[in-house]
Formats: C-alpha cells, structure tokens, sequence
C-alpha cells in the first residue's frame, strides 16, 4: 500500500534537507544514532528498475525506509517480510536509502546509503573458439569482455579460471587442460561506472583426444634426377617436404636435378577430434644429376656355334643389359643380369647350371653326349636389378627384382671319336672330289691356258695326220 501518512512525507523531506545541511543535522540531532547501511541491506531487481530494501532494525526497533528524491519512484510496496519495495526507479541516476528510528518526535537513530542505479547491456555473442588441442583452448577475445572457464563434469560444473579478461590481447588462451574433456566457456561484458556487467554468453568446448605419440619409420625408396619416391613400412601415413603441407602420396614429383630436399612423415588423424600425430626426423635425399639408365629385356643377346661336339662341351654366351659403366652408376639404373639355366632336350632335363658371380656377360658350357645331334633348349633364368646406392661398407647395393626366362635351341653336334675322325677325314676327301675339284676343273676350263692347249693338240694331230 502507498504511504498516505502526510507527516512521514514531511518528515523524509525533513531529514533530506538535514542530510543537505549536515552541520544542521548534527546540531538538531546531536544525540542520534548511526545506523550502518551496506549493499547487503538491499538488491535490484534483474530489470534494474525496483530496489528492495530488508528489514532494518536497531534496539529492537524497525526503521522506517523512505528513497530519495521521491518523485522517481512510482509505488512504494512493504512486503510482509518486513522489506521495502520502491518500483520505478531510473537507470542512470543515483538514489539515497534513508534509514530513521524515532521515539515521539525525535529521532534517535538514522543511516543512509546511495546507491548509483547504472545502465544496463546485452549480453556478447557466444565465444569464439580459433583452436582446440587436446591442452588448451583459445577464444577470441572482444574489447571490454571477460571470460571464465569452468569443468564440465558429472552434470556440473567447476571453475578452473575464473573471470578475466585478455589484457589487451586479441585471443585469451586456456592451457594445462585435459584431453578428450568438456569446458563450459563463458562471455561477459564488464561492468563500468555507467554500466552493469551484462548477462552471460557460453559455449561448450570438448578438448581433442591426444594425438600418435608414435611416429613411421621413414626411409627413401627411390629416386630419379626429377622425383623422390619416400617408403615406410608402417600404414595410415602422410608425407611432407616442409612439415606443414602434408600429402597422401609417398612420391615427389616435379622436382630440380642434383638437388637437396627435406622429407618428414607422421601417421593419419582425425584432425576434428584428435591432436596432430608426432612428426618423423628429417629425413635428406638428393635428386640425381642425370635421368637413370633403365635396362630392356630387347637387348638381350645369346650366342652358341651348332654342331658343338656333344662330348667337348657346347659353349654359350649370354648378354645381359645395364649401364655401359658399371663404375658410374647412379641411384635408380637398372641392370639385367643371368643368373643360371637349364638345358633339357623335349621334357628330358640334359643339365642345369648358376654363376657364382653377378656379371652383364656370363659364359655356360655343357656336355650332352647323349643327345649326340639333337637340338636341344636352353632356358637361362635373368633377374633385374636396381641400384640402390652404397651399403655400410662402401659396396654397390643391388636391389632384387623381377626375375623371368628367355629360352634359345642349339643343334649338337656329334661325339668326337676315332670313328667320328675317320668318317670326318672321308668326309673332307669326298668334299674336295665331289665339291673342290669339279670346281677347280670348271674354274680352269674358262681359262684361255686351256684353250690354247686344245688349239696345239689340234695342229699337231694334223700333221701327224
């Protein structure tokens, strides 16, 4: 209910003036009382337009409230608590409390309080977060914001940095965190001296799982004067050449001759819920000074005479291809080399045979004297190797790789033997009966010797005649 009582109106304007005039105040109320007024005797309501101020006692008795100046204030309510409620009130203004306790007509105890009724602001927009690790969250800061950070935990909540702001900087960072855990990050703005601090922003924030402390075995695989090819035996791995840009591919390509490049590898993440995976050591390679020297299964050769005694054994010669220089080789030539074969007349194996040395050229040689002028088949077996540059120890590293068969028939010739010498002796006098003589006489027939012989004979046979 509104106060009616004129004399109580008159008196609070009374006490206003005395508080204007202090010296007054003292002199007419020299034996009056303090009352000791704090802002725990009263609130504002959310709005900011109402202040209700608790029930004030001293001795025993209640003070009567009254809020200055009156004009501002629309309703006065007293609750049945004993408060005092005064609706209306203006932001932006400062109002006084006035506490008195009287005994007839005078007062033996007052107090006052002011009290600044400010502006009030929206609330921010929700905080910002520019990077999440499984550690730490940075949240874009606002001018004339602060922040709290509090754990989220078992449908609570506990403050881990409580209210600050970023002390100028454009991004306030919360460390020391815990992986795979949500934060509850909260917005302000701050209050000033016109202006309450605003109601409260928030967003929730889940800090990422930790990354791979793991990281691949890293290795180089292969290379060429414009590519470098990494390899690793591990799985679900990416590839860099500067640490930051990562790809999927283990080759480098477009790359500068005789040049030096720095390679790093580190397992694949999830890069929404989990830190990045840790990142191999460096790994040197350069590229070669020229383009590699690749060997061709066309320029294979193999060379055997027919008619080889069976008995003597049947040579061969076998040619690989590789590099013209095997003592200038580079990373990546490759080489093909013969490594062995066999010998087999039909489905009958005849022999079989490998070189203990690796060579471009490599000699075979046999003995078959039971296939005595058949034709048999050799399959030499080839292997292709790639350089892959020097071991421990300075020696040349030829990598395996693939391994297949080119197959050649020779003729046999027959088992050298004295009836084999002796046929061969009537073979060679039955050769020049048969083939040189005719041909001497033939050859000697078109001679003019002859025909002037003929031409002699003829005369002489007439006069003889």
């Amino acid at each position: 209910m509104k106060i009616a009582n004129v004399s109580k109106k008159m008196l609070a304007l009374l006490m206003a003036m005395l508080m204007m005039f202090s010296c007054m105040a003292v002199v007419a109320n020299a034996a009056a009382a303090t009352i000791t007024l704090t802002e725990a005797d009263y609130e504002l309501n959310a709005d900011k337009d109402a202040i209700t101020v608790n029930k004030i006692m001293y001795n025993g008795k209640t003070a009567d409230v009254v809020l200055t100046p009156e004009n501002d204030v629309e309703e006065v309510l007293h609750l049945n608590d004993g408060r005092t409620r005064f609706d209306g009130i203006k932001t932006g203004k400062t109002y006084t409390i006035m506490a008195t306790v009287t005994e007839g007509d005078a007062i033996i105890a007052i107090g006052t309080l002011s009290v600044s009724i400010k502006k009030s602001q929206n609330a921010p927009a929700n905080p910002v977060p520019t990077e999440i690790t499984s550690t730490s969250i940075v949240i874009s800061a606002v001018s004339g914001c602060e922040y709290q950070l509090s754990v989220i935990e078992n449908d609570s909540t506990t403050v881990k940095f409580p209210w600050s702001d970023s002390k100028g900087s454009a991004a306030i960072k919360y460390n020391t965190l815990d992986p795979d855990t949500k934060y509850l990050v909260e917005a302000r703005k701050k209050a000033t001296d016109t202006y309450y601090e605003s109601p409260v922003a928030s967003i929730v924030v889940i800090t990422k799982e930790s990354g791979t402390l793991e990281v691949p075995d890293l290795f180089l695989e292969d290379k060429t004067n414009k590519s470098i090819t990494l390899g690793t035996k591990d799985k679900n791995v990416e590839f860099s050449r500067d640490g930051k840009t990562w790809q999927d591919s283990n080759e480098f390509t477009g790359l500068t001759a005789n040049t030096q490049y720095t390679f790093y590898a580190r397992f694949k993440y999830d890069e929404a819920n989990e830190d990045p995976s840790l990142v191999s050591n460096a790994i040197v390679v350069k590229t070669n000074e020229r383009a590699n020297t690749l060997a061709q299964r066309k320029n294979i050769t193999f060379t055997a005479k027919d008619g080889q005694y069976a008995n003597e054994g049947i040579e061969f010669t076998v040619k690989g291809d590789g590099p013209a220089n095997m003592n200038n080789v580079i990373y990546g030539d490759t080489r093909i080399v013969p490594i062995a074969y066999n010998v087999t007349f039909g489905q009958t194996p005849v022999t079989s045979a490998s070189w203990d040395t690796v060579k471009l050229s490599q000699t075979g040689k046999f003995t078959a004297e039971d296939f005595a002028e058949k034709t048999v088949k050799i399959a030499v077996i080839f292997k292709t190797q790639e350089y892959k540059g020097k071991l421990e120890d300075g020696s040349a590293n030829w990598s395996d790789g693939e391994a297949f068969t080119e197959e050649y028939e020779v003729k046999i010739g027959k088992v050298n033997n004295i009836w084999t010498q002796i046929g061969s002796f009537f073979e060679t006098v039955a050769n020049f009966l048969l083939d040189t003589v005719p041909a001497f006489i033939a050859d000697a027939m078109q001679s003019d010797i002859w025909g002037r012989l003929f031409a002699v004979l003829g005369n002489l046979g007439k006069a003889l005649g």
